[in-house]
């Protein structure tokens, strides 16, 4: 039962992707176009290899930064923009206050690890000082808390412990997922060489 409920909200994320793809991939493309600007201004006024090495923006880079982009504009539309300003002031700072008794409850705490598993499983992916659990699962809270504040501000969502708590499980789980796919890369590259 809980699983239906879960289904069934995850329609609305998947609206957000064709309006995110397009909005990821201008500003990947904006950022392409002045990385290759700087690129050629540099090679024109400053000649030395390795002052273009330096400054240049490496391009495997880019891919990652499209998926960041796209998984950002998808949670501010499903915790802020997707809500009206003012429809929801309440706070609950009791933890597990959320969980209840009824499956969409219980969904909704769910929900709430499976948003940031894509936070967990990038921010080590594009950051290399994120590559401990702990430091990707705090940044994961301190990211939650910035949602959950402006949702507070804007009325635009409850302020809820329960969200910080699985968001930050969210974000371990997916640092978890990260590992286990880093780990099986580098087996995977050593066995080939």
């Amino acid at each position: 039962m809980v699983w239906e409920y879960i289904l069934r909200d995850f329609r609305e994320p998947l609206s957000f992707l064709p309006q995110g793809v397009l909005a990821s991939l201008g500003l990947v493309c904006a950022g392409i176009a002045w990385d290759w600007l700087v690129q050629l201004l540099l090679q024109r006024f400053f000649p030395g290899r390795k002052r273009r090495r330096a400054l240049g923006c490496r391009k495997e880079i880019w891919g990652k930064i499209f998926l960041l982009l796209l998984y950002g504009y998808v949670i501010i539309q499903i915790s802020l923009l997707s809500r009206k300003p003012g429809s929801r002031n309440e706070m609950n700072l009791v933890l597990f206050g959320t969980w209840g008794v009824s499956p969409q409850s219980r969904a909704y705490v769910i929900e709430n690890i499976m948003m940031f598993i894509p936070f967990g499983f990038l921010m080590p992916w594009l950051i290399s000082g994120l590559r401990a659990g702990v430091w990707c699962s705090l940044v994961g809270l301190c990211c939650s808390g910035v949602i959950e504040i402006a949702q507070k501000i804007t009325g635009r969502g409850y302020f809820q412990v329960d969200d910080l708590a699985m968001n930050t499980l969210g974000a371990l789980f997916g640092w978890m997922c990260w590992k286990v796919f880093d780990c099986l890369w580098k087996r995977g590259g050593k066995e080939k060489s």
